[in-house]
């Protein structure tokens, strides 16, 4: 192997990590998207078991208002029966109080129906309006989560296909350098940068003489200041003397 091969098939060992990262990152983000909308959805289908929940409660109250109603007009007409066959007249006032009392009580459930029936009605219209809103965005929210689902297995099938080149581009990589490369990776984002001039070129320490004659026969060589994978690209290297050489470089 060159040592112009092993920095190229280093550097394609890179390119396939840091699209496998994003691949990845990808893919993270559809799930964390998905869950974001099926949270929506369970909020909505909450809040719409919610409204249902009150409006069921309203009718009971109803109920109960109406069935309290019927009880004081038994009561009364009972109390009225009893009126017409009584002809002690104490016993006539005492009857009299308790029609009226009934009547007051009467005069105020009424009232109470009354607000019942119109909180039953709200919580009603409210229901229905909720049931409607929530359909439409419950569906809507569903078709991007079936989208979302149908992207992430895309994106399953190129991290697939990358990890097939990466272990691809892997073989053709010496074992020593394969290792030094797979410690690096996971510390910094480029962990193979080319040589400028005769330094590297991300912490720019000049390379010593000797290196730098390693560096042209082996083709790759760790950075002694911050331990980057240094690389000699002989074209970078030509073109950078051309300008040089060029009028008011």
């Amino acid at each position: 192997m060159t040592a112009k091969t092993l920095w190229q098939n280093l550097k394609l060992l890179v390119d396939c990590d840091r699209n496998i990262i994003q691949t990845e990152m990808t893919i993270k983000d559809t799930v964390s998207g998905i869950e974001k909308n099926k949270q929506q959805i369970d909020h909505l289908i909450a809040s719409r078991e919610a409204k249902k929940n009150l409006y069921a409660q309203e009718r009971k109250n109803v109920a109960l208002l109406e069935l309290q109603a019927t009880e004081f007009k038994t009561d009364e007409d009972e109390k009225k029966r009893k009126l017409n066959s009584i002809k002690d007249q104490r016993e006539l006032r005492a009857i009299e109080k308790e029609l009226e009392v009934i009547n007051q009580k009467q005069i105020k459930h009424e009232d109470a129906l009354v607000q019942s029936w119109q909180s039953m009605e709200h919580a009603q219209k409210s229901l229905e309006q909720e049931t409607i809103t929530s359909e439409l965005k419950i569906t809507a929210l569903q078709e991007e989560i079936n989208g979302q689902n149908e992207s992430i297995k895309k994106t399953r099938e190129t991290l697939e296909q990358l990890d097939k080149d990466r272990a691809q581009a892997a073989i053709n990589i010496p074992e020593e350098w394969l290792t030094k490369y797979n410690r690096m990776k996971h510390s910094m984002q480029d962990p193979i940068v080319p040589v400028h001039g005769t330094s590297c070129s991300s912490c720019f320490y000049t390379i010593i003489k000797q290196d730098y004659a390693n560096l042209k026969k082996v083709g790759m060589l760790p950075c002694r200041n911050c331990y980057r994978l240094l690389y000699l690209d002989t074209d970078i290297d030509t073109d950078t003397a051309t300008q040089e050489k060029q009028p008011g470089a």
